[in-house]
Parts: structure tokens; sequence; C-alpha cells
């Protein structure tokens, strides 16, 4: 008996079927879908392989190998090699990668793990940090994670977003202790009470709920639009949709941003469905992940609620899915192959099962709402808030060149007269400024130069409570200097302004005040988002101020102001969805205001006051920013009205990454000659240098998917003929329709 399988790790060059024979002894073991070791190549290296499918002889020519073993991975099911087999057409990966993404993380029980501490005090370690031994800020991270004693390395690498590359070469300059602990397998609580019952919809939420049950009730599979405003009650919509696929025994999959995944919405979901709820999402550890896929796919759950990945959970069928705040850009990966788009893999499988898939958000994604405008997505819409009383806030735009002379910018005097309003009447106040840190930049005031990379050639970021300048891309780090480089005057200038300076204006403004700062500084440690919140809710924090991270989500009673510290930062991106994130952005952070009994209003600081984004989020609905961006896109043939795919080049030669990529580029438009296809580059990316390697890209237009796919299966095939076009020390990348033009 034969056995063709595909290998798990390998790149497109080596993405073929391998034929390897079963020996007798496995014959009872070796099934599709069961993974098996096998040795691959002239060193007959093990390696672990997917069984593809089997044959009683085979006719090639070569010698065959035999299978070594049956691996103890779970296997996959015929819906879930299906699936793997659609992704990898769709999104041109390799079936292992695909395959990956269905395997569950490797569960520990019982066994040894490793775990860190400082080797020296916490108070030697700071002063070390000080002194600008570490030149990348994840070192940084990793030893400030460590000052509350030994963490296990799977959880701070988890925290901390440190590879472990960075805990080892700690380890080895003598900087933490790294040593094994007895770690037991964690049981999840056998029963969780169920404390709440559905609410009563409102003549809207009722009317969508019916309708989608009559969809659910046909068996057949179709896509819902749920266009909300901020503060309609869509999630009670969908804990009532899920209450009814349950009825039915039926699972569904929630998918929410991960940065929603707070306490409060779990809360809200194991309240209303106890332990009939498993919760996947990054922050867990793989023994926590692990726990959650197997109750999944024993059946003790029929709702499974995470961020992107939750999309693969493991349930037989699926009668519902729901994809929430729709319109995020997490929802596609980017780094890591393959690159897909969860809105596409929930249609993959619910066209297998017959089942619903429901896109909810207030500020739909453009090419979502096209399509329903088409009729190809049913749409509905909730115009009106879900609590009698709360109304949506009314919204000002400040024109901050009327500011100029009057002092310290950042706020306006109209922001200024109504935080100080708040303030007395003892009501909470969210500033909303996309960019952290103190300072975008420091510039001598006596040569002009600025502080820069030197890994990236970009300004590196003040961060003024550490005392230290950071490159947000690369994570290269140094004391903040005290005297210029270049010509050693003392006179340095911050330009630009970040979550930390406004922390550190508004204290100075209104002495004695409450200040809760959010983002990625803050909230990096294992559950510090979920923190932050807390404390800004239990001791009521005057002020809470954040990126983006702070815009939806979040239900505060008593925030009744809303201020946006410069509106114009979200629009002068090299991006052609740049409106759509800005009005996006600025429409959700602005319904965090008047959420319950208490009347809202939102303040929106800008300099161009008469971009269509931002004058759209203050005074129009959706539809009027939709209707002017939808004729730009047309305009200009950008989605909907076309697909885009992206090849990106790395490397530390700049004129060979170029060379390469021009070579890759003369392929692509061979084969696009005669059809509907643009292929434009190679040009340098937004960054052109991060890490020390120099960065381009080609961007390809094509009239739709099917032809973009073939062009690019037909430019893979033919690169993997020849070796002139790939270089051991240039990494290339491509991507199905990308979220980052970057």
């Amino acid at each position: 008996m034969i056995a063709n399988v595909y290998l798990l790790d390998s790149n497109f060059i080596f993405d073929n079927k391998y034929s390897y024979i079963i020996p007798t002894h496995l014959v009872d073991d070796v099934s599709e879908g069961v993974f098996v070791t096998v040795p691959f190549g002239k060193g007959d290296r093990k390696t672990t392989a997917l069984v593809w499918d089997l044959q009683e002889n085979y006719t090639g020519g070569f010698k065959l190998k035999e299978i070594l073993s049956v691996s103890d991975i779970e296997p996959l099911t015929k819906k879930e090699m299906l699936l793997a087999k659609k992704m990898h057409e769709v999104y041109l990966c390799t079936i292992g990668e695909a395959a990956r993404c269905m395997i569950p993380p490797e569960g520990k029980k019982g066994r040894m793990q490793n775990a860190a501490k400082l080797a020296r005090s916490m108070e030697e370690t700071k002063k070390l940090i000080d002194s600008g031994e570490f030149r990348n800020i994840k070192y940084i991270k990793v030893l400030e994670a460590l000052y509350e004693g030994p963490v296990l390395t799977s959880e701070l690498m988890n925290a901390t977003q440190a590879s472990s590359y960075i805990i080892n070469k700690l380890r080895d300059k003598g900087h933490i202790v790294v040593y094994q602990v007895h770690v037991l397998e964690e049981e999840r609580a056998k029963h969780i009470e169920i404390t709440s019952s559905p609410l009563v919809l409102n003549s809207e939420q009722k009317a969508v709920y019916e309708e989608v049950c009559r969809m659910m009730e046909k068996g057949e599979f179709a896509e819902v639009l749920l266009h909300g405003i901020t503060g309609s009650g869509k999630t009670e919509v969908y804990m009532q949709l899920i209450a009814k696929a349950m009825e039915k025994g039926g699972n569904s999959i929630l998918l929410v941003p991960e940065i929603s995944l707070t306490p409060q919405m779990v809360g809200r979901l194991t309240s209303r469905f106890g332990n009939k709820v498993a919760i996947l999402h990054s922050r867990l550890t793989d023994n926590e992940r692990n726990l959650e896929w197997k109750r999944i796919r024993r059946g003790e759950v029929s709702v499974a609620v995470g961020a992107r990945s939750c999309v693969f959970a493991p349930f037989d069928t699926v009668s519902l899915f729901i994809i929430d705040e729709e319109q995020e850009d997490t929802y596609k990966s980017d780094d890591l192959a393959p690159r897909y788009l969860a809105h596409e893999v929930c249609v993959m499988r619910a066209k297998m099962d017959g089942s619903i898939v429901v896109y909810g958000s207030a500020t739909p994604n453009v090419s979502t709402y096209y399509r329903a405008v088409k009729g190809d997505v049913h749409l509905f819409t909730l115009k009106q808030r879900a609590k009698e009383l709360s109304l949506l806030p009314p919204v000002e735009i400040v024109d901050m060149r009327k500011e100029m002379g009057l002092g310290e910018n950042i706020f306006s005097q109209r922001l200024l007269m109504e935080m100080k309003k708040n303030l007395e009447a003892e009501e909470q106040t969210v500033l909303f400024i996309n960019r952290r840190g103190f300072s975008r930049n420091m510039q001598c005031l006596s040569c002009g130069k600025t502080m820069k990379c030197r890994h990236c050639n970009i300004p590196m970021t003040l961060h003024l409570k550490q005392d230290r300048i950071v490159c947000h891309y690369c994570g290269n780090t140094a004391p903040a200097p005290k005297t210029c480089p270049n010509c050693k005057s003392v006179s340095f200038v911050g330009r630009g302004i970040g979550t930390e300076k406004v922390e550190e204006v508004l204290k100075k403004q209104f002495p004695g005040c409450t200040v809760v700062r959010m983002d990625t500084d803050t909230t990096s440690i294992k559950d510090g988002h979920a923190m932050m919140i807390q404390k800004f809710r239990d001791e009521r924090a005057d002020f809470l101020v954040g990126t983006q991270m702070i815009a939806k989500g979040h239900d505060f009673p008593l925030v009744t102001l809303v201020g946006v510290i410069n509106a114009d930062s979200l629009i002068n991106l090299q991006d052609y969805r740049a409106q759509e994130k800005a009005y996006q952005l600025l429409t959700q952070v602005s319904g965090r205001a008047g959420r319950d009994e208490l009347p809202g209003r939102v303040i929106i600081q800008a300099y161009n006051i008469d971009d269509y984004a931002i004058d759209c989020a203050a005074h129009g609905e959706y539809e009027d920013f939709y209707r002017n961006e939808i004729l730009v896109r047309q305009k200009l043939w950008y989605p909907p009205f076309c697909e885009i795919g992206a090849v990106r080049f790395s490397g530390v030669k700049d004129k060979e990454v170029y060379d390469l990529a021009a070579l890759h580029r003369k392929v692509l438009a061979d084969f696009a000659k005669g059809k509907r296809i643009e292929v434009l580059g190679p040009t340098r990316s937004g960054i052109p240098k991060i890490n020390n390697k120099y960065r381009w890209r080609i961007i390809v237009k094509c009239a739709d998917r099917d032809l973009l796919v073939a062009l690019f299966r037909q430019y893979l095939e033919e690169i993997r003929k020849s070796n002139k076009y790939m270089k051991n020390d240039i990494s290339m990348m491509y991507d199905i329709n990308p979220r980052f033009m970057i």
C-alpha cells in the first residue's frame, strides 16, 4: 500500500505530493488525514507529513522509501482536508501551511516546562537597562515582565511578543536564568453558572433576529451584513442568534477583534451560555489553547469565541458564523502564510455546511458594503441605540488652524473647556491619539539633525518615562541623548505628540486629575489590556488616554466626552484605504460617549477640516461616506473594482534587492500581456528600510480574483524552475489582497 503525502513544513518549491510505502505494521494506522514521520531528501531527514490519499500500487520510476512512524498529532477530518485544499488554491500557500492552521498547539500534561527569572535583583536590572546595555526594546520588555517573579517562558513570549532567540540571548548573557519546572495540566471548571437571561429586543433588533432565524431554518448558505450604529445592540442580536442555533443542536463561531476579547465580553457570553463556551485567543498559553481545542473536538461546547484563528475551531459542523467589527484589519493574516482573510475562510466552511455568515459593523468595510448594495449579501440596518435614553452624541469639529498662537497646542480652548466641565461634574473623558510615546522624534535645534534609527533610517520616538528613544519598527532602543551626536548641542525639541505627552500635559493642565493611559507600552504584560480597562472603570479615573485600542468594544456609563487630539494623522497615510480607516476609527471612538443615560458629546481636533472622511464622521451617516469613497475607488481602479496582489522583497544590499524584484516583475508582466492586468513597480515600500533590510515591492491590479490567482500560479511555477529567481540573502513574500500597502 502506498501513501501520498504533503510535507508539513516546506516552501512552495517542495509543495508536491510524495509517495511512500506503508510498512506492514502500520497499514491499519495510516489513512487519509493522518500525520506521519517520513525520511526526506538525500540525508533522509525525519520530516512530518500529512497523508493525502492512498493507492494500491506505485507505477513511477523511483525507488520508494518507507514511512517511519505515525505522529501523535490529531488527524485532520475530511472537511479540514477540503478546507486546506481550498486555502491552498485561493491563497497559494502550501498544503502544509494550510494544514497547520487546523492543528491544535501541543498540550503538556504533567511535563517539564521552561521558566525564567531575573539573574540579578530588580534594582540591579533597572540600572543595567538605564545604562543603555540593551539596544532592542524587546529585551527590556522581557526583563520588566520578570520584575514580579518567575514566569513560564511560553507565557513570557506570549506577553512580550519576544522570540525564543531573545530569551536565549538574555540567558546566555547572564541576565536571566532559565530552568525547568513541573507543570500540571490545568483543568477548566466543570460548571459555570448561567446568571443572565436574554434582553428584550427593540423593534429593529427583533426584525433582524427573526429574518436571520428564517434564513437559518432553510439550511442554505447565505451572507448577512448587520450594519448597526455604535450602541445599537448588535452583540445582543448575536447572542440570541447563537441561542437559536444551540436550540436546534447547532454550533456557532463568533469572531471578535483580539482587543475586544475583554473580561466584560467573555463574562457576557459565559453568563449567558455557561460552560458551553470555548474562548480562543493569542494570550492563552499553548496548554490552555489545547484544552479548549479538545473541549470543542469532544463536543462539550457549542460556541467558540475568539480572534482570527478561531475560524478553525474544530467543530464537525457549524450553523452560524459571526464576524463582529468585520472592518478590522486584524482579520487578515499578513505576516505568516497562509495569508488568509477570516471572512473568506468562514465562507469556505459555511458553504460546506449550508450555514449563515453574519458580518457586523457600525462602519463596514467598503468592499463588504458594495457587495451588499449589489445584492450579494443580505443587508440589515440598526439605526437607533438599544438603550431608550441613549442617543448618538453630537460631534463638533475644531479648526486647529485658529488655535495657532494660543500656547500649548495639544488641546483646543473648546476641548479644554469641556474637559473642565466633565471634571466638575465627576464624569469621565476619553482622549484618542493614534500614536504612542512622548514625541514622534527628537530634533536638534542647533544643527537640525533628527535622531534616526541606525537600522531603519526613520525617526525614533521619545518615551519620556523610560528616558529612551525607540524605533517602533525594529525595536532598536537607546537612552535619550543628552547632547546632539552631530554638533554636541544640548538644545533638543520633541516633534509631534503621542499618548505619553498627552498624559503629561493633562496632569499639568488639571493638577490632581487621575489618568489611565492605554497603548502597547502599558498593556504588553499578560492581561494588561483588561487590567487598564478595569482600572479606568473601577477607580473612576478622570481621563482615559489611548491609541486605537480604546476606540471600540468598550462600554463606560460615565464617559460623556470624547476628544480626538489629531484627526489629520489618520488620513495622511500611504494607503488607498486611508480615508476609510480614518472614518471608521473616528466613528468608533466617537461611539464611546453617552452610551448610557448620561448624554455625550465629541470634539474632533483637525487642521484639514474639509476632508470628507472627517466631515462624514462628524456630520453624516455611513452612506454619505460610502458614496464619496466608492466614486474615488472606481475612478482609480481600486477594490472593490479590482483585486490586488503584492510581492515584497527585502535584503541587506539595496541594488541586489531591486534587481531581483525587477527580474520578477518581468515574469509577471509577460504573463499579464493581453489581459486586464496592471503590473506596477518595482517601487520602494512605504517604509523603505526596516532592521537593516531594504524593501521593494511589486503591485498587481487585476479585474477579478480567479484571474489574479491564475496569474500568480503561473508566476510561481515559472520562478521555481530556475535558481536565478532566488537569492539566499533576499526574502520574498507574496500576498493576495493585502490589507497593508507599506
